[in-house]
């Protein structure tokens, strides 16, 4: 049994809304913040320079609102990337069997619940699987957070009545780092599930292009780079292991 951690930076190309279901202050729909506590440690000619301060007796301590993001918001954006990529490469006449039942959100290909729902694995047969840990990204810099109102508009051009909503957006140019962490599996074994797993994941990851948001409406517009796995790997997505990934999807269509 191996384990591996994939690490990298989320960088977002447009605004993006990631709610925490409240209103507040005036403003419908607010997204997830926290409360970040800096120190101003000198200044320079390209602006002040800061570091993250626990002594809470420092005098010249300040803080700032930085944007957060669940594990699980990446983990769902992955995941929907990872279910198109699942459907691109098994044969067209066979996607019917992997549509979610109703009522049981658990994806239906055993190579998509063994990456996003592992848990549900589990059980007195069998004691362990090979789990993925999303954790949640970690605010790095770029973006600001701020309040974006708009209207219905009639046929005659007038704002309709009662239709004011502000919702809080964070603005374009904001990075996150992230890490993906992998235990008790066979991830060093090329013909292992394990393995296309990973080629799976890896893939999934590089193809999310939207989180806090969907395609049409202008938000959530990102990618991922500085994409890294350790222990050390060679490159994961190539032709050649997206075709030894088809074979193994299609392989277990048949308990699908």
């Amino acid at each position: 049994m191996t384990t591996f951690q994939i690490t990298g930076t989320l960088h977002f190309t447009g605004s993006f809304h990631i709610g925490t279901g409240l209103s507040g202050r005036g403003v419908d729909r607010t997204i997830r913040r926290r409360s970040e506590r800096i120190r101003k440690i000198g200044d320079s000619q390209s602006g002040d320079e800061f570091e993250s301060d626990t002594d809470e007796t420092d005098a010249a301590a300040d803080y700032r609102e930085v944007p957060e993001i669940a594990g699980d918001a990446i983990k769902g954006a992955i995941r929907g990337s990872a279910e198109r990529i699942v459907r691109w490469l098994v044969p067209p006449g066979r996607a019917k069997e992997m549509q979610e039942e109703t009522g049981d959100s658990r994806p239906k290909h055993p190579a998509l619940r063994r990456i996003f729902a592992w848990q549900s694995l589990l059980g007195p047969g069998t004691p362990s699987v090979p789990s993925y840990r999303f954790g949640a990204p970690k605010y790095v810099a770029g973006g600001m957070i701020s309040d974006i109102a708009s209207t219905a508009v009639g046929p005659d051009g007038i704002a309709k009545a009662r239709t004011l909503r502000v919702i809080e957006l964070c603005s374009a140019g904001a990075s996150f780092s992230f890490s993906i962490d992998g235990k008790a599996g066979e991830w060093d074994k090329p013909e292992s599930r394990d393995s296309l797993d990973l080629i799976l994941l890896a893939a999934s990851i590089q193809a999310t292009s939207h989180i806090g948001g969907k395609k049409g409406n202008g938000l959530g517009e990102t990618h991922f780079y500085g994409l890294s796995i350790s222990p050390g790997k060679e490159p994961l997505v190539t032709v050649e292991s997206l075709e030894r990934l088809r074979d193994g999807l299609v392989a277990e269509l048949p308990n699908v």
